[in-house]
């Protein structure tokens, strides 16, 4: 819960600038705050998904190295595992 919390407060500080840039569409602050907790409620359980899951695939790209396979030297790219 603590965690939700915090990135809702984080979410928030973009509030102005997103009002800033919406402000012609006749939104008031107070409607672009409320879309901003509406967005971040959302946008939390993705980011979770994105970076917890097992599902999604990290991949390390080096543009030059040794070939664990065949000893070539050339551009390497490896699945690393996203557990911390």
């Amino acid at each position: 819960m603590k965690r939700f919390l915090l990135y809702l407060i984080r979410w928030q500080l973009s509030t102005p600038i997103l009002w800033l840039a919406v402000r012609n569409l006749g939104a008031g602050f107070g409607a672009t705050v409320i879309a901003n907790l509406i967005g971040s409620a959302i946008f939390f359980w993705v980011d979770k998904f994105i970076f917890t899951s097992k599902a999604v695939e990290m991949w390390h790209f080096k543009e030059k190295g040794l070939c664990d396979a065949c000893g070539k030297e050339t551009s390497l790219r490896r699945k690393r595992s996203m557990e911390i």
